[in-house]
């Protein structure tokens, strides 16, 4: 079962559209079967409602983003993908400390959030999810991860369950 955790305070945040190719480059592209629809009509997000979940089960230090990418599909749960992810990268670039980001730092200690609602393949042809992670001088910065990676309990996904 994925563990999670919620954020205590009503935090809405806009999805935009999301275009691979514009903010990316042509090279890059969505992987369709992948793509979580049941977040298809989602025009904003209730930070307060999204849980925070690792994937491990008990006992589990790590595991790989396929094997997590697998559990959160196998759970009754929306994957949040591109379009929430590029709401709150410009939340945070327009907002800063005032920022639905900062505020879940603040609140529970995230520093890492990834988008498993949206599939990317690279120019290599690797999979990978698109990932925000708060540095050591306290930026907020945007990448690409890998779905051949590890992922630990504090790299947490978001999901809405569904209601």
């Amino acid at each position: 079962m994925c563990q999670s955790a919620t954020p205590s305070s009503n935090l809405i945040v806009t999805a935009v559209p999301f275009d691979v190719k514009d903010f990316l480059s042509e090279e890059w592209k969505l992987v369709f079967e992948d793509h979580d629809s049941l977040k298809d009509g989602l025009k904003s997000v209730d930070f307060s409602k999204v849980k925070l979940v690792s994937c491990l089960k008990q006992g589990e230090i790590r595991i790989t983003c396929e094997e997590k990418f697998e559990r959160l599909k196998a759970g009754n749960k929306i994957r949040l993908g591109a379009d929430v992810f590029l709401g709150l990268w410009r939340d945070w670039e327009a907002l800063k400390e005032n920022s639905v980001l900062e505020t879940l730092f603040r609140t529970q200690n995230i520093t890492y959030l990834d988008f498993f609602g949206d599939v990317l393949l690279d120019p290599s042809g690797s999979r990978c999810v698109l990932i925000l992670r708060r540095d050591s001088s306290g930026q907020w910065g945007w990448s690409c991860g890998g779905l051949d990676h590890f992922r630990y309990a504090r790299q947490v996904s978001a999901v809405l369950p569904i209601v």
